[in-house]
Protein backbone atom coordinates (compact mmCIF):
# COMPACT_ATOMS: atom_id res chain seq x y z
CA UNK A 1 0.00 0.00 0.00
CA UNK A 2 2.88 2.38 0.72
CA UNK A 3 4.37 2.26 -2.84
CA UNK A 4 0.86 2.68 -4.27
CA UNK A 5 0.19 5.69 -2.02
CA UNK A 6 3.53 7.37 -2.77
CA UNK A 7 3.15 6.79 -6.51
CA UNK A 8 -0.40 8.23 -6.39
CA UNK A 9 0.83 11.65 -5.18
CA UNK A 10 1.65 13.12 -8.64
CA UNK A 11 -1.61 11.99 -10.24
CA UNK A 12 -3.99 14.64 -8.82
CA UNK A 13 -1.28 17.32 -9.12
CA UNK A 14 -1.13 16.79 -12.90
CA UNK A 15 -4.87 17.17 -13.36
CA UNK A 16 -6.06 15.65 -16.63
CA UNK A 17 -2.55 15.09 -18.00
CA UNK A 18 -0.76 11.73 -17.86
CA UNK A 19 2.75 11.25 -16.52
CA UNK A 20 5.68 10.21 -18.63
CA UNK A 21 6.71 10.01 -22.23
CA UNK A 22 5.72 6.45 -23.15
CA UNK A 23 2.11 7.01 -22.17
CA UNK A 24 1.53 9.61 -24.88
CA UNK A 25 4.14 8.41 -27.38
CA UNK A 26 3.45 4.67 -27.40
CA UNK A 27 0.62 3.28 -25.29
CA UNK A 28 -2.30 5.48 -26.28
CA UNK A 29 -1.41 5.84 -30.00
CA UNK A 30 -0.71 2.11 -30.36
CA UNK A 31 -3.99 1.15 -28.73
CA UNK A 32 -5.99 3.40 -31.04
CA UNK A 33 -3.95 2.32 -34.08
CA UNK A 34 -4.44 -1.36 -33.27
CA UNK A 35 -8.16 -0.80 -32.74
CA UNK A 36 -8.58 1.11 -36.00
CA UNK A 37 -6.24 -0.77 -38.36
CA UNK A 38 -5.50 -4.02 -36.58
CA UNK A 39 -2.03 -5.44 -36.14
CA UNK A 40 -0.18 -8.21 -37.95
CA UNK A 41 1.14 -11.26 -36.10
CA UNK A 42 4.85 -10.35 -36.27
CA UNK A 43 4.39 -6.83 -34.95
CA UNK A 44 2.04 -8.14 -32.27
CA UNK A 45 4.53 -10.69 -30.94
CA UNK A 46 7.55 -8.40 -31.33
CA UNK A 47 6.08 -5.79 -28.97
CA UNK A 48 5.58 -8.19 -26.02
CA UNK A 49 1.83 -7.59 -26.23
CA UNK A 50 0.49 -8.36 -22.74
CA UNK A 51 0.20 -4.74 -21.59
CA UNK A 52 -1.27 -3.67 -24.91
CA UNK A 53 -3.84 -6.47 -24.64
CA UNK A 54 -4.82 -5.18 -21.20
CA UNK A 55 -5.15 -1.65 -22.59
CA UNK A 56 -7.13 -2.85 -25.61
CA UNK A 57 -9.48 -4.79 -23.35
CA UNK A 58 -10.00 -1.74 -21.15
CA UNK A 59 -10.69 0.45 -24.19
CA UNK A 60 -13.15 -2.08 -25.64
CA UNK A 61 -14.92 -2.11 -22.26
CA UNK A 62 -15.33 1.66 -22.59
CA UNK A 63 -12.57 3.07 -20.40
CA UNK A 64 -10.83 6.25 -21.56
CA UNK A 65 -7.11 5.67 -21.91
CA UNK A 66 -5.67 8.66 -20.02
CA UNK A 67 -7.72 8.21 -16.80
CA UNK A 68 -7.24 4.45 -17.01
CA UNK A 69 -3.45 4.83 -17.26
CA UNK A 70 -3.46 7.35 -14.41
CA UNK A 71 -5.02 4.66 -12.22
CA UNK A 72 -3.05 1.69 -13.57
CA UNK A 73 0.35 3.30 -13.00
CA UNK A 74 0.14 3.54 -9.18
CA UNK A 75 -1.56 0.15 -8.98
CA UNK A 76 1.28 -1.47 -10.92
CA UNK A 77 3.79 0.23 -8.64
CA UNK A 78 1.98 -1.15 -5.59
CA UNK A 79 2.00 -4.65 -7.11
CA UNK A 80 5.72 -4.28 -7.85
CA UNK A 81 6.35 -3.63 -4.16
CA UNK A 82 4.23 -6.66 -3.28
CA UNK A 83 6.05 -8.87 -5.82
CA UNK A 84 9.47 -7.82 -4.50
CA UNK A 85 8.29 -8.45 -0.93
CA UNK A 86 6.94 -11.87 -1.94
CA UNK A 87 10.17 -12.86 -3.65
CA UNK A 88 12.29 -11.71 -0.72
CA UNK A 89 10.15 -13.51 1.87
CA UNK A 90 9.21 -16.68 -0.01
CA UNK A 91 11.92 -17.04 -2.65
CA UNK A 92 14.88 -15.96 -0.54
CA UNK A 93 13.41 -17.00 2.85
CA UNK A 94 14.15 -13.62 4.41
CA UNK A 95 12.33 -12.34 7.48
CA UNK A 96 9.15 -10.29 7.10
CA UNK A 97 10.85 -7.05 8.20
CA UNK A 98 13.86 -7.52 5.95
CA UNK A 99 11.57 -8.34 3.02
CA UNK A 100 9.43 -5.29 3.78
CA UNK A 101 12.51 -3.09 3.90
CA UNK A 102 13.75 -4.42 0.55
CA UNK A 103 10.32 -3.99 -1.04
CA UNK A 104 10.03 -0.41 0.18
CA UNK A 105 13.61 0.46 -0.70
CA UNK A 106 13.24 -0.94 -4.21
CA UNK A 107 9.95 0.85 -4.93
CA UNK A 108 10.49 4.16 -3.14
CA UNK A 109 13.93 4.81 -4.60
CA UNK A 110 13.81 7.66 -7.11
CA UNK A 111 14.74 5.52 -10.12
CA UNK A 112 11.89 3.08 -9.46
CA UNK A 113 9.50 5.99 -9.07
CA UNK A 114 10.78 7.45 -12.35
CA UNK A 115 10.27 4.13 -14.13
CA UNK A 116 6.72 3.99 -12.75
CA UNK A 117 5.81 7.24 -14.52
CA UNK A 118 5.78 5.82 -18.00
CA UNK A 119 7.56 2.48 -18.40
CA UNK A 120 4.46 0.52 -17.48
CA UNK A 121 5.26 -2.46 -19.72
CA UNK A 122 8.61 -2.86 -17.95
CA UNK A 123 6.92 -2.54 -14.59
CA UNK A 124 4.40 -5.25 -15.50
CA UNK A 125 7.31 -7.40 -16.71
CA UNK A 126 9.15 -6.91 -13.41
CA UNK A 127 6.05 -7.84 -11.40
CA UNK A 128 5.69 -11.04 -13.39
CA UNK A 129 9.46 -11.64 -13.22
CA UNK A 130 9.51 -11.57 -9.41
CA UNK A 131 6.38 -13.73 -9.29
CA UNK A 132 8.02 -16.18 -11.72
CA UNK A 133 11.22 -16.33 -9.69
CA UNK A 134 9.23 -16.94 -6.51
CA UNK A 135 7.31 -19.75 -8.19
CA UNK A 136 10.53 -21.13 -9.69
CA UNK A 137 12.07 -21.34 -6.22
CA UNK A 138 9.01 -23.20 -4.92
CA UNK A 139 9.07 -25.49 -7.99
CA UNK A 140 12.72 -26.32 -7.25
CA UNK A 141 11.95 -27.08 -3.61
CA UNK A 142 8.94 -29.29 -4.29
CA UNK A 143 8.11 -31.99 -6.74
CA UNK A 144 4.43 -31.03 -7.14
CA UNK A 145 3.17 -30.60 -10.68
CA UNK A 146 1.04 -27.64 -9.61
CA UNK A 147 4.05 -25.48 -8.72
CA UNK A 148 5.69 -26.30 -12.06
CA UNK A 149 2.50 -25.38 -13.93
CA UNK A 150 2.19 -22.05 -12.12
CA UNK A 151 5.83 -21.26 -12.85
CA UNK A 152 5.28 -22.11 -16.53
CA UNK A 153 2.22 -19.85 -16.69
CA UNK A 154 3.99 -16.90 -15.07
CA UNK A 155 7.11 -17.47 -17.17
CA UNK A 156 4.97 -17.28 -20.33
CA UNK A 157 3.29 -14.10 -19.04
CA UNK A 158 6.71 -12.60 -18.30
CA UNK A 159 7.80 -13.29 -21.87
CA UNK A 160 4.61 -11.63 -23.14
CA UNK A 161 5.03 -8.62 -20.84
CA UNK A 162 8.51 -7.29 -21.65
CA UNK A 163 11.57 -8.54 -23.51
CA UNK A 164 14.16 -7.49 -20.91
CA UNK A 165 12.21 -9.14 -18.08
CA UNK A 166 12.05 -12.34 -20.11
CA UNK A 167 15.82 -12.36 -20.66
CA UNK A 168 16.48 -11.74 -16.96
CA UNK A 169 14.04 -14.51 -16.01
CA UNK A 170 15.69 -17.06 -18.30
CA UNK A 171 19.17 -16.05 -17.08
CA UNK A 172 18.10 -16.43 -13.43
CA UNK A 173 16.38 -19.76 -14.11
CA UNK A 174 19.49 -21.04 -15.89
CA UNK A 175 21.68 -19.84 -13.02
CA UNK A 176 19.47 -21.49 -10.39
CA UNK A 177 19.36 -24.72 -12.38
CA UNK A 178 23.13 -24.83 -12.93
CA UNK A 179 23.73 -24.07 -9.26
CA UNK A 180 21.42 -26.89 -8.22
CA UNK A 181 23.07 -29.30 -10.66
CA UNK A 182 26.48 -28.26 -9.35
CA UNK A 183 25.42 -28.91 -5.76
CA UNK A 184 24.07 -32.32 -6.81
CA UNK A 185 27.46 -33.17 -8.28
CA UNK A 186 26.33 -33.36 -11.89
CA UNK A 187 28.81 -31.74 -14.25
Amino acid sequence: IIPLAVRSIPQPLLGPYPTGFHTLAYYIPNVYEWMRYGVDWWRFTATAPLFYCILLSARILGFQMVPFLKVVSPVLHGFLGLAIYGYASKGLDWSRWKSLFVGLLATLYFTALRVSWDMLRLQLGLILLFASLTLFQSALKGKRLRSHLFFSLFAALTVLAHQLSAVIMFACAAGFTLSRLNRAGIS
